[in-house]
């Protein structure tokens, strides 16, 4: 199955990432066996797809509507497919006057009364 990135449109296979870190999975068997298991576990049921070209997890399948949208896109962008503008008609309300603006007077200032 091909794939398709959302963030630099990379289509490929991409790679599964599981969460979590190895190093503790490592430390937690060493040190306390346990919760090592359960670690594990936890980390191999959050399998994740990453792309292989920017290493983010905004993969989608080509085949699906998110992956035709990320598709679509991206051949506007490159200019393949033309970007067709629909005409959007907004009422707009008529412009109504300003308020009166405030005359604003001030005294002058005299020196010799500072």
């Amino acid at each position: 199955m091909d794939y398709i990135c959302y963030a630099c449109a990379n289509e490929g296979p991409g790679r599964r990432r599981k969460r979590g870190s190895g190093k503790v999975e490592f430390a937690l068997y060493v040190l306390l066996l346990v919760p090592g298991p359960f670690y594990s576990l936890y980390r191999r049921l959050g399998l994740r797809r990453e792309c292989t070209h920017c290493g983010m997890e905004t993969v989608v399948k080509v085949t699906s509507d998110q992956g035709q949208i990320a598709k679509r896109r991206l051949d506007m962008e490159l200019g393949i497919l033309p970007v067709k503008k629909k005409e959007v008609l907004v009422s707009v309300p008529p412009i109504a006057e300003p308020p009166a603006a405030k005359v604003v007077t001030k005294k002058p200032v005299n020196p010799e009364e500072w």
